[in-house]
């Protein structure tokens, strides 16, 4: 009987885990590709079906904000809108599809494990999918910010909760992950916006690797003149000289696949928390991003 008992077991997993979360994995490729007509049809038990249902509602919010942009007459400014939405859907995409890798993995190869991650994992792929729908009513206001909910929070914590979401991916990509981070830092800021800028930042520092492996480093610490430092290195392919002064225009890229929004954005976020960006890079050489 005991072929016939692992069957049934192989069964409920595929129905209980494994093909909801393949469901929600090839949703998010779906929006990546700007598909907003995509909805998950699967079934799934109450916990997973919740998810499900705020993912299929977030799509349809996404869908009639851009069926109203796509009215206003004023057609070059939706067009640098349309090109901001589309990059900052991708943001909060990143680390659902990482997350939900990481469940299968864990799935397939520690049960216990899963086990013990699984609540605080969809806890944060609910987060973010929160996060896609504060970008589609922030867009919804003709592209501008919405203006940060400012609240006191712990900084060390936020930004160890999001180096998480890439471990998997550095070891896939042969990337080294460096964490140098001053534990209990607290910052009085929007929490949800300053986790963008940090997934926007690292996001750039994972696609400056081509062809070659490396490291990239997390740091976050004190400073007496600066208040809290945030530096995010990488060793990749850095940026030509000829190429630093426009890095923070619109539309501007050095990404084949990119729309030379991201730092923009970020730039704008920071100035919302009086905060300053600056970023060394050199050909070659990599690139060290800080702000403070």
């Amino acid at each position: 009987h005991y072929p016939l008992r692992r069957q049934r077991q192989m069964c409920i997993r595929d129905s209980f885990i494994n093909k909801p979360i393949s469901e929600l994995l090839k949703a998010t490729k779906e929006i990546q590709r700007e598909n907003l007509d995509y909805q998950i049809t699967f079934r799934a038990s109450q916990d997973i079906q919740e998810l499900i249902d705020e993912f299929n509602k977030m799509i349809i919010e996404l869908r009639e904000t851009r069926k109203e942009l796509i009215t206003i007459e004023r057609l070059k400014a939706w067009r640098e809108i349309a090109q901001k939405i589309a990059h900052e859907i991708k943001n909060p995409l990143t680390p659902i599809r990482l997350t939900i890798e990481h469940l299968i993995t864990l799935y397939n190869d520690n049960k216990k494990e899963f086990d013990k991650l699984f609540p605080k994992a969809t806890e944060n792929i609910l987060e973010q999918v929160d996060n896609l729908k504060d970008i589609s009513d922030e867009f919804s206001t003709f592209g501008r910010l919405a203006e940060p909910n400012k609240k006191e929070f712990n900084l060390s914590n936020m930004l160890n909760e999001t180096i998480l979401f890439y471990i998997g991916r550095c070891e896939s990509e042969g990337i080294k992950m460096v964490s140098e981070i001053e534990d209990g830092l607290r910052f009085f800021g929007d929490e949800r916006m300053m986790k963008r800028v940090l997934i926007n930042l690292i996001d750039n520092a994972m696609d400056s690797f081509i062809d070659l492996k490396g490291v990239i480093t997390v740091r976050l610490r004190k400073n007496d003149e600066a208040g809290i430092v945030i530096e995010i290195e990488d060793t990749g392919v850095g940026i030509k000289s000829d190429e630093m002064e426009k890095i923070f225009e619109p539309n501007f890229s050095t990404k084949k696949a990119g729309m030379g929004i991201g730092l923009g954005i970020v730039k704008e976020i920071l100035e919302k928390h009086d905060g300053i960006i600056s970023v060394k890079s050199s050909e070659g050489d990599g690139t060290v991003v800080r702000i403070e």
